[in-house]
C-alpha cells in the first residue's frame, strides 16, 4: 500500500511542476500579506513560481509580493521583476530558524513580467546545455 501512495505523490509533483526551474541563488526582498519588507533567499525560479528560504514564518496561502532582480538577454540588461504569489508548499526538511516555501505566482502577472520570467528561465536553460 505504501508503494501506491508514493506513486500517487510522485504523479502529483509531476503534475504540479509543469515549468522548468532554474537556479536563481540570490537574496530577494518580499512582502508577506502586505506587511513590511522581509529578506529571503530565492533558490530557484520558474515562470510559475519560486522556492523561498527565509526565517520569516509563513503559512499555506500566505500572499507574497516579490522584488526579484534579474539579468536578461545577451547584454545582461538588469531589471527588477515584481511578482506576486502565494505559499503552496512548506518544505519541512529545514532545521533551525530557516524554512523553505514553494510559492506559486498568481495568474495576475503582466505580459511584461511573464516575458521577463520566460526570458530569464530560457537564458539559464540554454547556459546549462
Amino acid at each position: 500500500m505504501a508503494n501506491s501512495a508514493t506513486n500517487v505523490r510522485k504523479q502529483e509533483f509531476a503534475y504540479e511542476r509543469k515549468a522548468r526551474r532554474v537556479d536563481y541563488g540570490q537574496a530577494a526582498v518580499f512582502k508577506p500579506n502586505h506587511r513590511s519588507n522581509q529578506t529571503g533567499f530565492v533558490r530557484d525560479v520558474s515562470e510559475q513560481g519560486v522556492f523561498l528560504i527565509t526565517q520569516e514564518p509563513l503559512t499555506m496561502g500566505t500572499e507574497i509580493l516579490f522584488y526579484l532582480p534579474m539579468q536578461l538577454g545577451p547584454r545582461a540588461k538588469k531589471v527588477l521583476c515584481m511578482v506576486s504569489g502565494a505559499v503552496v508548499r512548506i518544505d519541512g526538511r529545514f532545521s533551525g530558524p530557516l524554512r523553505g516555501y514553494g510559492v506559486q505566482f498568481s495568474g495576475k502577472l503582466s505580459q511584461v513580467t511573464l516575458r521577463q520570467l520566460r526570458e530569464f528561465v530560457a537564458s539559464h536553460l540554454t547556459a546549462l546545455q
